[in-house]
């Protein structure tokens, strides 16, 4: 069963709440204003805004189909957008599965695109992910932001060994 893998409703909401204030704790967020939404059919939205350290914005839009299975709700990500811009907007990277840039030859849905320090789409960006388990959670990605933070920060030739 893989991270992504359909799970008890119940499950996924106390493990995401569980994960930001552990998040919020270790001071990798400043707040957040995620909102849960129900939609049609018992699906669900979380959407909003997580401020990182150092400001850096990340911008989610998840879509959870929910299931039932023997009266046991279920749900599952099925379309996601996690979009990372600093405090002065430049876009740092988006995941997201919103589209398939076939133009680009592209076969799977499942992409990062990535910024330069000036907030430029590098080349040969977006990046597929064909391997779903390295399809980020918004944990992982929330510790990405943080890694580039510190990155940014304390450039490699800066960094003592």
């Amino acid at each position: 069963m893989g991270k992504h893998s359909r799970v008890r409703s119940s499950t996924y909401f106390t493990t995401h709440a569980r994960y930001l204030e552990r998040l919020k704790k270790d001071g990798l967020i400043e707040s957040e204003t995620l909102n849960l939404i129900r939609l049609e059919q018992g699906n669900f939205r979380i959407k909003g805004r997580v401020i990182c350290r150092g400001g850096l914005e990340l911008t989610v839009n998840k879509t959870l189909k929910a299931s039932k299975l023997n009266s046991i709700q279920f749900v599952e990500t099925v379309k996601y957008s996690y979009h990372l811009t600093t405090s002065d907007e430049r876009d740092v990277f988006r995941y997201d599965n919103a589209h398939v840039h076939f133009y680009l030859g592209h076969r799977s849905e499942f992409h990062v695109h990535r910024f330069d320090e000036d907030g430029n789409e590098k080349h040969q960006s977006p990046y597929e992910i064909f391997d779903l388990e390295e399809w980020p959670t918004l944990a992982e990605v929330i510790q990405e932001a943080d890694k580039f933070y510190w990155d940014s920060l304390y450039p490699l030739e800066q960094r003592l060994f």
